[in-house]
């Protein structure tokens, strides 16, 4: 891209938890270096881990040139689950926001297909046991791709 190291964000973000991490190992002891490497490890697994989720399956169509179609609001898994919304602050209209990205979370909307027919915790879990997640996802798709849910 033609742009210096250093003037890149990644650059700031990686150096920043350097930083973080320097200054708990060396102004309160090694276990909390530690301690905040394994909560990053943790953190990454769980952002990953509920992309995963919130994403499987969905297909982008592309163009005869090789161009995606623009994110809509049917290229995320959702879940009208009113206790899991406000605890996760309407991440789970995870649809609405890849259709109006510029939307504060407060504001997004329930877009009904895909939509997964259980709360969030328990489809987080149910991912963990691959066979039981695919039969429940795996019907749900096979309707979207002849346009039903």
């Amino acid at each position: 891209m033609n742009r210096s190291l250093w003037r890149s964000e990644l650059t700031v973000w990686y150096g920043l938890s350097v930083l973080w991490f320097m200054l708990a190992a060396v102004l309160i002891d090694w276990t909390s270096g530690v301690f905040f490497l394994l909560q990053g490890l943790v953190a990454t697994l769980i952002l990953d881990w509920t992309n995963y989720v919130q994403h499987y399956g969905l297909r982008r169509s592309a163009d005869a040139t090789g161009r995606y179609e623009p994110v809509q609001s049917h290229h995320a898994w959702t879940i009208d689950c009113r206790i899991s919304n406000l605890a996760l602050f309407n991440l789970l209209r995870h649809g609405d926001h890849h259709a109006r990205p510029l939307v504060p979370y407060h504001h997004l909307s329930f877009t009904t297909v895909p939509r997964y027919p259980y709360p969030f915790g328990l489809v987080l879990l149910l991912a963990l046991v691959p066979p039981l997640f695919r039969r429940i996802t795996h019907p749900r798709l096979d309707r979207l791709a002849v346009g039903g849910d």
